[in-house]
C-alpha cells in the first residue's frame, strides 16, 4: 500500500503530538507539518488551569461524544483585562506527582527528566515537554481548533480537510492535507456511570457529586464523609490526599473502531490516532508510534492489506471484546507493543534519516512489573521523597534473569 503524502497535519500539542512532528520533521520527506494546538503551550493535558467549574458536570455522563470545550480566558497582562490566551480544564491537581519513574517516563531521546523526583511533579513534566518540544514550537499553529476534518478524494488519492478555528481572532479557515495524525489525548471528557439513584442523588443534592478532572486541592473535603469511587492511580492520589483533611473513614471503591495495531485507520489509513492505548508508559509508546507513521506515510515502510489490517482487528476483538479494553495493554503488554512497533520500523527501507527509540529492555521489564511497589515506597518516605532520585535508592535492586519477551 503506497502513499503520496507530502502535506500532514498533527492535531495536537501534548506529549503524543510532539513526539509525532518530531519524527515527522526527523524523516525529512514532509513539504508541509502543520501542529494545531487548542492551549496556548505545548503539554496537552499536563498544563495547570485552577478553574474547576462544577456546575458544567452532567451527572451521569456517559457518552465520550460532546460537544468541543469552549475555552476561558487569560488576561495577557495584568489589570488589562485583554483575552490573549485561551485557558481549558485539564485533570492536573496542585500535588500531583507521576506515577511513572522518571527514567522510565522520558522520551529516549532526551534524558533530562531524570534531575527531578523519581516521580515527578506535574510542573517539572510540563517543563520537560516544553523542552523537548523546542525544535518543532516552529510548526505549532497555538490556540486554534481543529473543529472538523472531512475526506475527500482527488486523484484517487484521499485528502483531509481540516476545519479550524484561531480562537484569538474567532476566524475559520479549512486547509488541505494529504494525511493528518489525530494526537488530541482521552483524558478531557469525564465518565459518570449511570448508576441507579446517582441521577435523583445529584438534583437532591447539586454540585457534590465531581470528577478527578475538576480535583486541584483537598480542602473542600475538610471534614466532609467522602466516598472515592475508582482505584487507579487518580483514585488512589487523590484518596490520599483527602484523607488528610476528610472525616473517617473514607470510603474507596473501585475503543476506536476500524484501527490497525492501535494507530492506522484501516480503511483510510492516511488518517492515524496517536496515544489510542491505555495503561501504557505513554510518551516512549508515543515515540514507537510515531517512528511507524512517518515511515509509512513517507514511503519507506507498508502495510499490509486491508484484509490482513481486519484479520488483526477481528482477533483483538476476539480476545479483549470491542469496548474499552480493545486499547488496554497491561499486563507489560505495552512494553512488547513497544518492541513490536520498533521491529517493524527497522525494516523500514534506507537507514537514513528518522529517529528511531530504542525497545525496552529486561530491566525495563522488571522496573514495569515493579512500578505499584516502587511508587508506594517513594510515597512511605513522606516528604524525604522529593531527595529520592533512583529505585536502587528505595531498595530496589535489578538481577538480570532472562525476562521472557524482554527483547
Amino acid at each position: 500500500m503506497g502513499f503520496a503524502v507530502r502535506k500532514v497535519a498533527v492535531v495536537g500539542a501534548g506529549p503524543a503530538g510532539i513526539a509525532t512532528a518530531k519524527h515527522l520533521l526527523a524523516e525529512g520527506h514532509f513539504e508541509v507539518i502543520d501542529v494545531f494546538e487548542q492551549q496556548a503551550n505545548t503539554g496537552g493535558v499536563w498544563n495547570y488551569s485552577s478553574y474547576a467549574p462544577l456546575n458544567e458536570l452532567r451527572v451521569p455522563q456517559t457518552s465520550p461524544h460532546q460537544p468541543l470545550e469552549e475555552p476561558r480566558w487569560k488576561p495577557s497582562k495584568p489589570g488589562e483585562g485583554l483575552p490573549s490566551k485561551p485557558i481549558f480544564v485539564t485533570p492536573m491537581y496542585d500535588k500531583l506527582e507521576s506515577n511513572i519513574p522518571h527514567f522510565m517516563m522520558k522520551y529516549s531521546s532526551d534524558p533530562s527528566l531524570e534531575i527531578e523526583p523519581l516521580f515527578a511533579g506535574h510542573e517539572s513534566v510540563l517543563q520537560y515537554l516544553n523542552k523537548y518540544a523546542e525544535n518543532v514550537r516552529h510548526l505549532i499553529r497555538f490556540s486554534t481548533q481543529v473543529y472538523d476534518i472531512k475526506r475527500q478524494v482527488e486523484g484517487g488519492h484521499d485528502r483531509w480537510l481540516a476545519c479550524i478555528k484561531d480562537l484569538v481572532s474567532n476566524k475559520v479557515s479549512e486547509r488541505l492535507y494529504d494525511a493528518i495524525a489525530v494526537a488530541s489525548g482521552h483524558h478531557y471528557v469525564p465518565m459518570l456511570p449511570d448508576i441507579p439513584g446517582i441521577r435523583a442523588w445529584n438534583q437532591a443534592y447539586p454540585n457534590v457529586i465531581s470528577h478527578s478532572k475538576y480535583y486541584r486541592t483537598p480542602d473542600g473535603f475538610r471534614n466532609k464523609k467522602t466516598l472515592v469511587v475508582g482505584n487507579s492511580a487518580s483514585g488512589l492520589d487523590i484518596a490520599t490526599q483527602i484523607s488528610t483533611v476528610s472525616k473517617h473513614p473514607l470510603l474507596n471503591s473501585r475503543r476506536s473502531k476500524n484501527t490497525y495495531q492501535h494507530l492506522f485507520h484501516i480503511k483510510y489509513p492516511s488518517l492515524a490516532f496517536v496515544g489510542l492505548p491505555i495503561k501504557i508508559l505513554p510518551f516512549r509508546t508515543f515515540e514507537g508510534q510515531a517512528a511507524i507513521i512517518s515511515r509509512i506515510w513517507s514511503g519507506r515502510l507498508e502495510l499490509p492489506p486491508e484484509s490482513d489490517m481486519k484479520v488483526w482487528e477481528c482477533s483483538r476483538i476476539a480476545d479483549r471484546g470491542g469496548g474499552k479494553k480493545f486499547h488496554e495493554l497491561g499486563n507489560l503488554e505495552d512494553l512488547r507493543y513497544h518492541n513490536e512497533l520498533i521491529d517493524w520500523a527497522l525494516q523500514a527501507r534506507s537507514e537514513d534519516g528518522g529517529n528511531m527509540p530504542p525497545k525496552w529492555n529486561e530491566r525495563d521489564y522488571w522496573v514495569r512489573k515493579n512500578i505499584p511497589a516502587i511508587k508506594k515506597a517513594f510515597a512511605d518516605q513522606g516528604a524525604a521523597r522529593h531527595s529520592v532520585r533512583s529505585i536502587e535508592e528505595l531498595g530496589f535492586m535489578f538481577q538480570p534473569q532472562g525476562t521472557k519477551g524482554a527483547t
